[in-house]
């Protein structure tokens, strides 16, 4: 798939920069109008940092938790395997 980015140059011309789409860095999300939203993955190895970042609309992905996997990667089953 061609993605490109929007440029709007001075003299009113519109340049389409031709993107590389890195697939471990971006989830490709098709909308309802036609348009691509490619959202960005975010990746947390150190748990302090996921203070800094916002998971509304999130999808997890993967879930390791002391060395057991997770299979049911819903934000309340995770919070219940912690804290129950």
């Amino acid at each position: 798939m061609n993605i490109y980015k929007f440029k709007s140059l001075d003299n009113g011309d519109i340049l389409l920069e031709k993107f590389i789409l890195d697939n471990d860095k971006f989830t490709i999300i098709n909308k309802s109008n036609g348009d691509i939203l490619l959202k960005k993955i975010i990746n947390i190895s150190n748990i302090d940092d996921i203070k800094y970042h916002d998971f509304k609309k999130s999808n997890i992905l993967s879930c390791l938790i002391n060395n057991e996997e997770i299979t049911k990667l819903k934000f309340k089953t995770i919070l219940e395997y912690i804290y129950i």
